[in-house]
């Protein structure tokens, strides 16, 4: 598997290709993308930025991301 890059993601074998495809469950894609990051509030900012959805904000901060 060869992961893309600036360097490699112009060349659609690596970019592209099928042999260089990694099937990964959801929570396993986060740890492996986004390290020590929570995947269920990676999940819920991903769906909200696709929505168009910002988070409600208010004074008290319980709504803090």
């Amino acid at each position: 598997m060869t992961y893309l890059t600036p360097e490699n993601i112009g060349d659609r074998e690596i970019a592209l290709g099928f042999n260089n495809l990694e099937l990964l469950c959801l929570n396993c894609h986060n740890k492996k993308t986004f390290k020590a990051a929570q995947p269920d509030r990676i999940l819920l900012s991903i769906l909200m930025e696709a929505l168009s959805i910002t988070p409600l904000s208010f004074k008290s901060g319980a709504a803090k991301w």
